[in-house]
């Protein structure tokens, strides 16, 4: 039940909230009809919505005063350009074939706006209108759709009305145009003379996708072949763009039944519609496993819709390439849904020619889903092996390929450069195999570097592992040159307080060319010469820098010394005189020089008197000289005096002697 006011020209309505004004009339209109003939109304309205998929909002659940409202879970914003605000209100009004008891009304010189709150598209197809006024009034009234702030129509037309009075809009017919499928964000009503409008039954639709089905069935199909189709329809309103019908990975679609099949088709748009439309789908010729998604139907500013799609390929699992070491060996495996059988079978050049395989040496499993390889050779490095699946469906799996590796162990080495040292190196760079390799050497502890250093002379033993665990051994042998041996000769000074010694240093061993530093002499020769007594060191080194030392003493002897004795000549002009030598020191050896005479012997003889020099030499050639005086004595002489006998017969006679001369106490014989 509703009431109402009214002014001299343009009621204001009233009903659960009441609006103040003057001149107050009260008239009821009984409520019960006005719900029968809006039961009807919903039911044909529902039925015909449902077909074609619009919605009518009646204003019957939405609040008193509200500025939103919600419709098939889209909400609308109800705006005023009037100064004034408009109503939702509780009223009834008879006629046009329309009756409510919710309507929206506005105010004196209305404009109003209805738009959707997060500007989604719609399509406005009719509504109910009436004017203010107690009689009826010819009324012009315009409605005007946007989108996105653009204008999409304006339409203006006129028809007589009142406030008992409602009238359909039809917008495919109002104003002589067909504005029903013009897609819209807003719309806004006004009316030329300044009455107030009143609506109800705002019937819309929203800018859908539609599609006949949510999911399809399962896809079933072998690997590398396409699935029986499946289709279902697509049909879309209030359009700004054509549907897109996307398919997930490992589908297509088409809308022709054998033919046309991508990864999406546009289905477009006429007038803002797509007619119902049929689309075919199947499993591509590449899919594999289970591929599951949806099938996507989009459009610019509308809701994705998406039909599930799932299927099974039956394929095979492909075997993976494997690495092997020389000897050992490794297994290939495949598994084929829907198969039964299996046979191997391999390409032992590469040429795609691959034949089967049977049981034997190197081959077991040759008909089970696990090829195993054993006692691998380095000449089938490179074979492919597949295998044929039998079953629901015949599948040849893709190739592995196997790869026999033996680990080269290339290195290089550095001697010891002296002997018994510890500067020897060795290094090592694998190939082969399959990095990251590993190291171990025959050291004590184990190391685990690609390099040794500090080594001593022997033979070290490397075995590199790489990640598949393949090994391989490489021995290397530090050698180390012969000892630095060196012999020394001394040669002493000949003779004393000389400078004639030297000494020679002869090596051997060790390495290349040598060199000498003697002490601080800077002699750089093995021999060193002129030297004088006293203690040497020579420095001998090799082309390696080893080195070895000796020490040397050059000694001398006594010195050359002589004691002497003489013999004089014994009477004055005789020759018996002599000489001798007494000779120490030197080298023993000596020989004697006498001059003016004398011999070579220690003593000189039978020597006159004179001077006498001789001339003492070792056997080194050192010589020292001595000389000698012999002297005589002078000559003896004798003087006589004599007594004769005095008497005949007698022998009383006498004779003397002096004697001068000579030397020493002289004897006296008389004869007879």
């Amino acid at each position: 039940m509703s009431a109402y006011l009214s002014a001299s020209k343009s009621p204001v309505f009233i009903g659960v909230k009441v609006i103040l004004g003057v001149n107050i009339k009260i008239t009821l209109i009984p409520y019960y009809m006005n719900k029968l003939y809006v039961l009807l109304l919903f039911l044909l309205l529902g039925v015909w919505n449902s077909h074609a998929q619009t919605t009518t909002e009646n204003f019957e659940s939405v609040a008193y005063g509200a500025t939103t409202f919600t419709n098939n879970g889209q909400q609308f914003v109800i705006s005023t350009q009037a100064g004034g605000p408009f109503y939702i209100t509780s009223f009834g009004v008879n006629g046009g074939g329309c009756v409510s008891n919710a309507d929206m009304y506005g105010e004196v010189k209305p404009n109003f706006t209805i738009a959707t709150n997060n500007s989604a598209l719609f399509q406005l197809k009719s509504m109910q209108l009436a004017g203010d006024g107690y009689q009826s009034n010819l009324m012009a009234f315009t409605i005007i759709g946007k989108r996105n702030g653009n204008l999409v129509f304006t339409v203006t037309s006129s028809f007589v009305t009142n406030f008992e009075q409602y009238k359909l809009v039809d917008m495919a017919t109002f104003g002589g145009q067909n504005n029903a499928n013009a897609i819209i964000d807003s719309y806004s009503i006004s009316s030329s003379n300044g009455y107030l409008i009143l609506m109800d039954d705002m019937t819309w639709q929203k800018a859908d996708i539609n599609s006949s089905v949510t999911a399809l069935s399962s896809f079933t199909t072998c690997a590398g072949t396409v699935s029986a189709t499946q289709n279902f329809t697509v049909s879309g309103t209030a359009l700004t763009a054509g549907i897109v019908v996307t398919a997930p990975n490992g589908y297509e679609v088409s809308t022709t039944a054998g033919t046309g099949y991508a990864a999406s088709v546009t289905l477009p748009q006429t007038s803002g519609s797509v007619a119902e439309t049929t689309v075919y789908a199947r499993l591509t010729a590449t899919a594999s496993g289970t591929p599951t998604g949806n099938i996507t139907l989009t459009s610019t500013g509308k809701a994705t819709v998406n039909v599930a799609v799932n299927g099974t390929v039956s394929a095979i699992v492909d075997p993976i390439n494997k690495i092997v070491c020389v000897g050992g060996g490794g297994t290939f495996n495949v598994s084929a849904t829907g198969s039964t059988t299996y046979q191997w079978q391999v390409d032992t050049n590469a040429s795609g020619n691959f034949t089967n395989i049977s049981n034997g040496a190197s081959y077991s499993g040759v008909t089970s889903n696990t090829l195993t390889i054993t006692g691998a050779t380095a000449n089938m490095s490179g074979y492919r092996y597949r295998a044929v699946a039998t079953g629901t469906c015949t599948m040849n799996s893709n190739y592995a390929t196997l790869t026999v590796t033996s680990i080269i162990i290339t290195g290089t080495k550095t001697n010891v450069s002296c002997f018994e040292g510890t500067n020897g190196a060795v290094s090592v760079v694998p190939s082969g195999g399959v990095p990251s390799y590993t190291y171990s050497w025959n050291t004590n502890p184990v190391q685990h570097t690609a390099m040794l250093t500090g080594l001593a002379a022997g033979t070290y033993t490397v075995t590199v592992t790489d990640a598949n665990g393949c090994t391989g051994s490489q021995s290397f042998v530090i050698g180390q040159p012969t000892p630095l041996t060196a012999s020394a000769t001394t040669y002493n000074v000949r003779c004393h307080g000389g400078s004639s010694g030297f000494a020679n240093i002869t090596v051997s061993g060790g390495t290349g060319t040598y060199t000498y530093v003697w002490g601080h002499s800077g002699i750089t020769t093995a021999t060193a010469t002129g030297l004088s007594v006293g203690n040497y060191t020579v420095t001998a080194t090799d082309g390696n820098g080893c080195t070895i030392v000796r020490n040397f003493t050059v000694i001398e002897p006594d010195p050359l010394e002589a004691t002497t004795s003489q013999v004089n000549v014994a009477c004055n002009g005789g020759a018996n005189g002599s000489a001798t030598v007494n000779v120490t020191g030197g080298r023993e050896g000596y020989t004697y020089s006498w001059s003016p005479s004398g011999g070579t012997a220690a003593t000189a003889s039978g020597l006159t008197s004179g001077s006498y020099t001789v001339t003492i030499t070792d056997i080194n050639n050192c010589s020292i000289t001595k000389d000698f005086t012999i002297s005589q004595p002078a000559p003896l002489a004798a003087t006589t005096t004599q007594n004769n006998v005095s008497c005949n017969g007698g022998s009383n006679a006498t004779a003397t002697v002096s004697v001068s001369g000579g030397t020493g106490t002289y004897t006296y014989s008389w004869s007879p």
